[in-house]
């Protein structure tokens, strides 16, 4: 028998996603942790067999709504805004993700 696992689908969705355990394919869908994930479905056994909504649908949706939001980022070129506005912790991941470089307060998308 499975023992109850404390921890939510969607912190285990958080989890994979900062371990960046997933990956986007050309056709738009993702690959998570080894499953082809949609805006609607995955392979995953769970979502499959049991019917739920698995981790990694979780984590699709949350990377995608991610996207569209970063599509407003990018609408701020000064640093001291997209702070204001978003937070000092967002800027910096976005700058570890590679997505943004910040020289004299001025945000350079790439």
């Amino acid at each position: 028998m499975r023992q109850n696992n404390s921890v939510s689908r969607e912190e285990k969705a958080k989890q994979i996603i900062a371990r960046g355990e997933f990956s986007y394919n050309d056709d738009g869908t993702m690959t998570i942790r080894g499953y082809l994930v949609t805006g609607t479905s995955c392979e995953c056994m769970d979502f499959n067999i049991r019917g739920v909504t698995c981790k990694h649908l979780i984590a699709y949706n949350m990377l995608k709504a991610e996207e569209l939001q970063a599509i407003n980022y990018m609408k701020l070129s000064q640093a001291h805004e997209f702070v204001k506005i978003y937070g000092e912790k967002t800027l910096d991941s976005l700058k570890a993700m590679g997505e943004v470089v910040e020289e004299h307060n001025h945000l350079i998308w790439l």
